[in-house]
């Protein structure tokens, strides 16, 4: 019998409601990227301050993700699977990347900070969070290592990145590149949540309800077209998910919305306000494993040289590569930044849309280094055993 959790779902709104409060809070102040960072911000410092909060739902990682496919997929035409040849390079060298750093980032931790092999080797894989708990706890590893390992890194990534991305913008602007603002686009939202334009938001509501204005403009059968092909699009990404693909739902849904826009069926994009939503869900996500007694355990001497040690390697090392894909391939700096960057995949496709980069290249070399490094991790340890 199907029985609703009216207490789970206000759980659930309240997450929400703090992610859309920490997203208007940022954007009012003009901090990079405020649908990723006011929610992380917000309901992260809630958690570490021990405020009772409930983990967001299991289905919001497939639902982000299934959006996310479709964002990919609609961009994808015969142009773009023509000219995948100019991935090779910059693939190869982000994969050489990710597999030298469990080597080289894995035995410093082993050699100077004593942690076990398992541990090290996991703590430097930048293979993704869930997979790595998941091979942690079969192995034996110190579990809670590698998962706070992990989220700071995508922390500061969530931190870092937003800022630098803002400056590259700015820079390109003044050079009169890439000089389009989309803050406008973004901010819809805000606009009429937090904004007194109250003739302006009646307007849009009354066509937004008046059902024979939308039929006789056409924008009601374009809703139920582009929610027909998400649907689609989520089915193939469920079965590409029970495959045990990394980022699965994302691969499945992008692989069947390309294949209906390679068809010929035209994919329309998602509006920028769905697109602020999917964001703010994904940031409300990051803070999932966050608590004070992550605090605890970060405050330690010995947890400091550990994620000192490993963000600082990491990072540095991914600005390099970012540097090396963008002189071989002359891809804006931003874009490279984003190929290359040690964050979670749905953390990086969020700042991908948030500035309007190549989200197809960007996943694709993410994906890449997720696929090599859940190939490799567990038969490292197979041979290491």
């Amino acid at each position: 019998m199907f029985i609703i959790n009216i207490e789970y779902i206000l759980e659930v709104s309240k997450l929400f409601l703090l992610g859309i409060i920490g997203w208007g809070i940022l954007s009012a102040i003009n901090i990079p990227a405020p649908a990723l960072l006011g929610p992380a911000l917000v309901i992260g410092t809630l958690r570490v301050t021990n405020v009772p909060l409930a983990n967001s739902p299991d289905f919001l990682p497939i639902l982000v993700q299934v959006v996310i496919g479709y964002i990919i997929g609609s961009g994808i035409t015969r142009e773009r699977i023509k000219g995948l040849k100019i991935l090779l390079t910059p693939a190869i060298i982000v994969s050489v990347w990710a597999i030298s750093i469990i080597f080289i980032l894995g035995f410093t931790l082993i050699h100077f900070l004593n942690l076990d092999t398992y541990t090290a080797l996991l703590a430097s894989s930048m293979g993704g969070l869930p997979e790595m708990t998941m091979v942690s706890i079969a192995v034996g590893a110190e579990t809670s290592i590698v998962v706070i390992v992990h989220t700071i890194r995508v922390m500061v990534t969530l931190g870092i990145f937003p800022f630098l991305a803002q400056k590259i913008e700015n820079k390109s602007k003044n050079n009169n590149v890439d000089g389009i603002d989309n803050t406008k686009d973004y901010n819809n939202l805000f606009d009429a949540l937090f904004i007194s334009k109250f003739g302006k938001i009646k307007d849009y509501y009354c066509t937004l309800f008046n059902i024979s204005s939308l039929v006789r403009n056409g924008i009601l059968k374009s809703y139920l077209k582009t929610l027909l092909i998400l649907i689609v699009g989520a089915m193939g990404g469920f079965f590409i998910l029970n495959l045990g693909i990394p980022a699965g739902a994302m691969v499945g849904s992008m692989l069947t919305i390309s294949t209906i826009s390679l068809l010929g069926i035209e994919v329309e994009p998602l509006s920028s306000n769905l697109v602020t939503l999917i964001l703010i869900a994904a940031g409300i996500m990051v803070t999932d494993n966050i608590s004070a007694q992550t605090i605890e355990m970060i405050l330690s001497v010995r947890f400091v040289l550990i994620i000192l040690v490993s963000t600082i390697f990491i990072f540095f090392s991914s600005f390099f590569v970012a540097y090396l894909i963008h002189k071989i391939t002359g891809w804006d700096k931003l874009t490279c930044f984003l190929s290359s960057a040690p964050g979670g995949f749905t953390v990086l496709a969020g700042l991908a849309m948030k500035y309007e980069r190549d989200l197809f290249v960007i996943s694709l070399l993410h994906l890449c280094r997720l696929v090599l490094l859940k190939i490799l991790v567990p038969i490292v340890f197979a041979v290491i055993a």
